[in-house]
C-alpha cells in the first residue's frame, strides 16, 4: 500500500468514515499475521469506537474470533441485536433454527427472525416463509436478494446497481427456494437472445428511418462482450465499481487499479463516445435523434447484462451443474465434492470471516477466495489485482 493512500485512509477515518475505520482496525502486515499496519493503539481505539456504534463488520470480525465458543459467539450476536442490527438477528435465527447452540429450537428461531426482518434485513422474509412452509413469490425473491446485496456494497450508486443486479441473479440460480429446472434455464436462454434480437430489429428499423449515416447496431453485441469478459474474469462486480469509481472520481477508488485493470472500461467509453458522435452526425431529425439515443442507452445496459448473464449462466449454472450432477436433476444439488474428487480441497485452507451467500469472501487484507459450501475456510486464496 502506498504512502499516499495509508494517508488517505486516516484521513477518512478521521473525519468518521466508518468503513476506513474498520480497515485500519483489519489491516495488519504479512497477510494478516504480522504487526497492525497503521499501529496497534490507533487500530484498538477506532475498534472500541466502532463496537460501541454497533458496526456490522466489527460485531462480525467479534464473532468470528468466537466461532469455536458458542456462548461467546451467541453472546456478540446479541450484542449485536441490542444494536439494532438485523443481520445478527437472522444468524441467531439461524444457528437456533439449526440446532447448533444444542437442540433446535424452530419457535426462537422464528421469533429471531421475525426481529430481523423488523429491523430491516432483506432476506428474514425468506426464512419465515420457509419456516411456515410457504413458497415465497418472485416478486419476493428478486428484491430481498437485490436488497441484500445493494446493501452490502459500496461505492457509488451506478456501481453498487451494477453489482446488485447480477448478484441477484446470481443468488436467484443457486437459491434453494428458486428450484429452477434445466429447461427453465433454456427458456431464460431463449428469452435473452429473443429481448436482444428484438432490440437488434427496433434499433435497424429507427435508423432506416431517420439516420443517413452509420449504425450504431454494434453497441449491444460490443458491450455483451464486456460483461462477458468480465464475468469469466470472475471480477465483475469489483471491476464495474471499480471502474466506474475512476471515471466519476468516487473517493477511495486510488491505489488499487491499474491500466490493464481500467483498459476495457477505457474502451467501452472511446466507443460509446464514438457511437454518441454518430448520432449527432447522421440523424437528421430531432425526433430521430431521440429515440436513437434512447435504443443506444437500452442496447448499452442490456448488452453488459446479456452478456454477463450468457457468462454466468454458461460458464456457472452449467459447469457447476456438470460437475455437481445436478443439472438435469428438479433443481441444484448443492452437496459438497467428496475430497477424493475435489481436487481443491487438497491445497491449503486460508481463515474466511465474512462469507457471503455467493461463495465469495474478502479477507480484508489484499486477498479474496472462493469458499465451499458449508465451508468456514476457504480453500484456496487468489490475489486481487
Amino acid at each position: 500500500m502506498s504512502e499516499e493512500e495509508k494517508k488517505w485512509i486516516e484521513e477518512q477515518a478521521e473525519n468518521g468514515n466508518l468503513d476506513q475505520q474498520y480497515k485500519i482496525t483489519q489491516m495488519k502486515e504479512d497477510y494478516g499475521h504480522g504487526d497492525y499496519v497503521f499501529g496497534a493503539k490507533l487500530a484498538k481505539k477506532y475498534e472500541k469506537s466502532l463496537l460501541d456504534t454497533g458496526y456490522v463488520k466489527m460485531v462480525d470480525s467479534k464473532i468470528y474470533e468466537s466461532k469455536d465458543n458458542i456462548k461467546e459467539k451467541l453472546r456478540w450476536l446479541k450484542y449485536g441485536v441490542s444494536k439494532g442490527n438485523g443481520k445478527h438477528a437472522h444468524e441467531l435465527g439461524e444457528i437456533f433454527e439449526s440446532g447448533e447452540e444444542s437442540n433446535p429450537n424452530r419457535e426462537l428461531a422464528m421469533q429471531y427472525y421475525i426481529i430481523a426482518d423488523s429491523l430491516g434485513y432483506p432476506i428474514s422474509k425468506l426464512s419465515i416463509l420457509k419456516m411456515e412452509n410457504k413458497s415465497p413469490s418472485l416478486w419476493t425473491l428478486v428484491k430481498s436478494y437485490y436488497d441484500l446485496s445493494y446493501s452490502r456494497l459500496t461505492g457509488s450508486s451506478l456501481g453498487k446497481f451494477c453489482g446488485a443486479t447480477l448478484q441477484t441473479s446470481k443468488e436467484l440460480i443457486f437459491s434453494p427456494m428458486s428450484n429452477i429446472k434445466w429447461w427453465q434455464y433454456l427458456l431464460i436462454y431463449a428469452g435473452m437472445f429473443v429481448i436482444a434480437i428484438i432490440i437488434g430489429v427496433a434499433n435497424y428499423r429507427i435508423e432506416s428511418s431517420v439516420a443517413s449515416g452509420k449504425s450504431t447496431g454494434w453497441i449491444l453485441p460490443l458491450f455483451a462482450g464486456y460483461g462477458f469478459y468480465n464475468v469469466v474474469m470472475m471480477d465483475f462486480d469489483p471491476v464495474v465499481k471499480l471502474n466506474i469509481g475512476h471515471l466519476f472520481a468516487v473517493d477511495g477508488t486510488f491505489g488499487d487499479a491499474t491500466l490493464f485493470a481500467t483498459l476495457p472500461t477505457w474502451i467501452m467509453l472511446i466507443a460509446l463516445l464514438y457511437a454518441v458522435y454518430i448520432i449527432i452526425s447522421s440523424t437528421i431529425s430531432g425526433a430521430g435523434m431521440f429515440w436513437r439515443f434512447l435504443m443506444l442507452a437500452i442496447s448499452v445496459i442490456y448488452g453488459v447484462f446479456f452478456g454477463a448473464a450468457i457468462s454466468i449462466l454458461a460458464a456457472v449454472v452449467f459447469v457447476l451443474g456438470i460437475i455437481k450432477g445436478g443439472l438435469f436433476s428438479g433443481g441444484f444439488n448443492n452437496s459438497a465434492p467428496t475430497p477424493a474428487t475435489n481436487p481443491v480441497s487438497q491445497k491449503i485452507k486460508v481463515d474466511c470471516p465474512h462469507k457471503t451467500l455467493s461463495g465469495g469472501c474478502n479477507l480484508n487484507n489484499g486477498w479474496s477466495c472462493h469458499v465451499e459450501e458449508g465451508s468456514s475456510s476457504c480453500p484456496y486464496g487468489v490475489r486481487e489485482m
